[in-house]
């Protein structure tokens, strides 16, 4: 997918909060469009593991991810409300950060921001409301942050 930014006629229609995996969450470092997340949502909650999976980040995407939670502070917000015999019930088939972003999602009742497909199925199965890399695009998009989003 391909974008194009712009700040022009942005308009705030705030979701209220989410939880964030650290796949999705690199992802709009690298489009270089996390600036926009809070036109869309309230904050986003960023789970100990998922912090623990962008330490381990290659090259500059760790220094790239660290700075941006720095500059957002107050939208990015650390969360530790999850049901740990959850966390560990999903840790036997996914990560650690998908595991607790969809434990944390589940235990609040907020959507997820996760692609994973793996991690998409299980919290879809939860009835845990998914948000994937496309969708936020488009939430984006219709809010005025991008003047378009293609395929």
């Amino acid at each position: 997918m391909t974008t194009r930014k712009t700040r022009v006629k942005a308009r705030k229609t705030s979701q209220g909060d989410a939880v964030i995996d650290n796949t999705l969450f690199s992802c709009l470092i690298h489009l270089e469009i996390a600036d926009f997340l809070p036109l869309v949502f309230k904050h986003i909650k960023i789970p100990p593991q998922v912090w623990e999976e962008a330490a381990r980040s290659p090259g500059k995407m760790k220094k790239r991810l660290t700075k941006k939670i720095a500059e957002m502070k107050g939208f990015f917000v650390d969360c530790y409300d999850a049901d740990e015999m959850m966390v560990n019930f999903l840790k036997a088939s996914l990560d650690s950060g998908e595991s607790a972003a969809i434990a944390q999602a589940d235990y609040l009742r907020i959507p997820v921001l996760i692609d994973e497909d793996k991690g998409t199925k299980v919290a879809t199965k939860m009835s845990i409301e998914v948000i994937r890399t496309g969708r936020v695009l488009v939430m984006l998009k219709e809010a005025g942050a991008l003047k378009e989003v293609r395929p």
